[in-house]
Parts: C-alpha cells; sequence; structure tokens
C-alpha cells in the first residue's frame, strides 16, 4: 500500500493542532491512504471524501469497506459520484462557503458538459 505521507498527511506544526478534510478520487489508492492517516492520526482529519471515478464494482466496494472504517474511527466520510455532495457537506459543517459549493456546482456542470479530465 501506498504511504500515507504521500496525501493528506495532517500538518505537523510545532504547538498547533492542525484538522483538515482529505479529497480524493477512487481510480488511485486515495481511500487506502485516507484510512491509513485517520488510524495515524486521530482526531486530525476533519473528513474523507472520495469521488468515484471507476466503473468497477471491484474498487467500488474496496473503497466503501475503507470508509466504513473512517467513519467507524469517528471521521466523515463519503464517497460520491462527484465532488458537489462534499463540498456541501464541507459546507454543512462550516468549513468552506456557500459561495465555494456554488462554484464546484458550476466546475462539476462544465465536466458534465466538457467530459471529465484526467
Amino acid at each position: 500500500m501506498p504511504s500515507a505521507s504521500i496525501a493528506c498527511s495532517p500538518t505537523v506544526i510545532p504547538g498547533q493542532r492542525t484538522e483538515q478534510p482529505c479529497v480524493g478520487d477512487s481510480g488511485q489508492h486515495d481511500a487506502a491512504i485516507y484510512a491509513e492517516v485517520v488510524r495515524r492520526h486521530p482526531g486530525r482529519v476533519l473528513a474523507v471524501y472520495i469521488r468515484d471515478v471507476t466503473e468497477s464494482e471491484e474498487a467500488d466496494r474496496e473503497a466503501g469497506t475503507l470508509l466504513e472504517e473512517v467513519r467507524r474511527a469517528g471521521t466523515r466520510a463519503t464517497f460520491c459520484p462527484d465532488l458537489l455532495e462534499a463540498a456541501a457537506d464541507a459546507a454543512g459543517q462550516g468549513w468552506i462557503s456557500s459561495a465555494a459549493v456554488e462554484e464546484v456546482r458550476r466546475e462539476v456542470a462544465a465536466a458534465a458538459v466538457d467530459g471529465p479530465s484526467t
């Protein structure tokens, strides 16, 4: 498994506690990496948001299992078809503004018209 330190590892600042959400895709190892980050750094990850970009039922099951592990650890976790649901959840938690959600909404709509980017 890839090292959790390569993505979304909570920033360590001496004397300061930093929490952050982790956002990734199902086409990579992001769910596994972020689940490991949650295990290694309890309470430091606000949420794990994984965008489903694969058509593989096996990959979806694996991501779902890992996100359930994240939830059992007490961290919010969402597996969604695009990042609009993640943005709405983050706004509901007060982590981003409603203007940011609207920006994500526009980007998701544009991607639907233009096709996915890589």
